[in-house]
């Protein structure tokens, strides 16, 4: 996007928003741990999203990014090729681009095939998770680390949901067999901010695409973000 030229603070929404919320992401947490959670976690996006976007700009224009936010500078874009004017050609292009065929048919069912072993493997290892979760870990253990009677719960499960965030597939179940022992409704909502966001994978992609300052300004964003809605929605 920023190679096209596109502004920083679009991007920027885009990188905090997007691994938020989606619409699988959505309908995934309402199943799993019900509207309440599922409509917190799409404001949260929607105003993180706008908070980055507003601070990028803002910085931008004081010129704290300096000449460019990507960490490597991209070549121009290639031009299109000259195209034929004949009008017989672009007929025969027309029709070939909407004809489905065969072979479209197949990689669409094998797209579809591989898409649905991917997510059936989560959604078993998910179910495991959560059947380990409630046989074994002790109610008392989760009520103390992230219950609602511990004040730094929502700080506890901001700074694990960090390093050892699972997808969405997998963290609703899990999440959901954790609130059954007692974990805090704010301790979830911050872990499902702050592991999309803040996840090491996430945070590589963002280091190796962009300059550091850029990554302070995402990280701030995503972990300033996640405590403060946790602490906001306990108090509902």
């Amino acid at each position: 996007m920023l190679a096209a030229g596109a502004p920083m603070a679009p991007v920027m929404v885009f990188l905090i928003s997007s691994p938020l919320m989606s619409p699988s992401a959505f309908f995934i947490t309402l199943g799993g741990l019900g509207l309440s959670i599922a409509l917190w976690k799409l404001v949260s996006a929607v105003i993180l999203g706008l908070a980055a976007g507003w601070m990028t700009d803002r910085l931008s224009r004081r010129g704290y990014f300096g000449n460019s936010i990507l960490r490597l500078e991209t070549a121009p874009p290639e031009q299109n090729p000259p195209t034929s004017c004949s009008a017989s050609g672009n007929e025969v292009q027309t029709e070939s681009a909407g004809r489905v065929t065969g072979e479209d048919i197949k990689a669409t069912l094998r797209l579809t095939w591989k898409f649905s072993v991917f997510i059936g493997k989560f959604i078993l290892i998910a179910v495991v998770a959560q059947a380990v979760v409630m046989r074994f870990v002790p109610q008392d253990w989760v009520v103390t680390a992230v219950g609602t009677k511990n004040a730094y719960g929502v700080l506890y499960s901001t700074m694990i949901g960090i390093p050892t965030y699972i997808s969405s597939i997998s963290a609703v179940p899990l999440l959901s067999g954790l609130m059954d022992l007692g974990m805090d409704k704010g301790a979830v909502l911050a872990f499902i901010i702050a592991g999309p966001v803040m996840s090491v994978p996430s945070i590589l992609a963002v280091m190796a695409l962009f300059r550091r300052r850029a990554l302070y300004v995402y990280m701030m964003v995503g972990f300033i973000g996640a405590i403060l809605f946790g602490y906001t929605y306990r108090l509902f």
